[in-house]
């Protein structure tokens, strides 16, 4: 019977772990290597504000190209590192595996703000599916939500990535930077009862 109960327990131990969102932010790691590990920068406006937060979660490429939720992967919440810049780390991911971002927030008084026109029942998705280790610049991200609708600029500003990062002295190799703009999928997940999202 002790040894049916310590199994269990290791294969809950390993189902969590599993289940658990992969993402750091950077400043979680006492050490990086950029050869073995994916790192991510880009900065996000939302009407006019650089003080947001988005939800992450991985998620799963259909044959169709498309994502859906991958069973158990939990969602993570993270703020930017400052002035509106998000540094993230990750393990490299398989071809069938992004980490999609489902849904932003502009902080009002330190108090996250859901933003609509975005969500589970939108028809796209921005999304990173990098398989390769490596420092990359993913673009600038200006949001606008007005009237339960969401629009949306990538703009490439790789120098001024270069600048912040240079000015903050954080441990990255400007010379290293990929300039990889952030990928948009289309999302195939519907909302649950009770919860209504406005598509893009």
């Amino acid at each position: 019977m002790k040894n049916l109960y310590l199994l269990i327990m290791i294969m809950f131990v390993f189902f969590i772990q599993g289940c658990a969102n992969k993402i750091s932010l950077i400043d979680e790691k006492n050490s990086l290597d950029v050869s073995l590990e994916v790192v991510v920068i880009f900065y996000m406006n939302i009407n006019d504000f650089q003080e947001t937060e988005i939800s992450i979660r991985e998620q799963t490429k259909d044959i169709m190209g498309g994502i859906s939720e991958s069973l158990g992967a939990k969602n993570r919440k993270i703020s930017p590192k400052s002035e509106g810049y998000y540094i993230l780390s990750f393990p490299p991911l398989d071809k069938n595996t992004v980490h999609a971002l489902e849904a932003f927030y502009i902080k009002k008084n330190n108090v996250p703000d859901f933003v609509k026109g975005y969500g589970c029942n939108s028809t796209e998705h921005f999304a990173i599916s990098i398989r390769k280790p490596g420092v990359y610049y993913l673009g600038d991200l200006y949001l606008e939500s007005k009237n339960s609708k969401l629009t949306y600029t990538l703009e490439s500003n790789l120098n001024k990535a270069k600048e912040y990062i240079t000015r903050n002295k954080i441990k990255l190799s400007i010379n290293e930077i990929v300039d990889k703009p952030l990928e948009i999928f289309e999302h195939q997940v519907t909302c649950g009862p009770g919860t209504i999202y406005i598509q893009i």
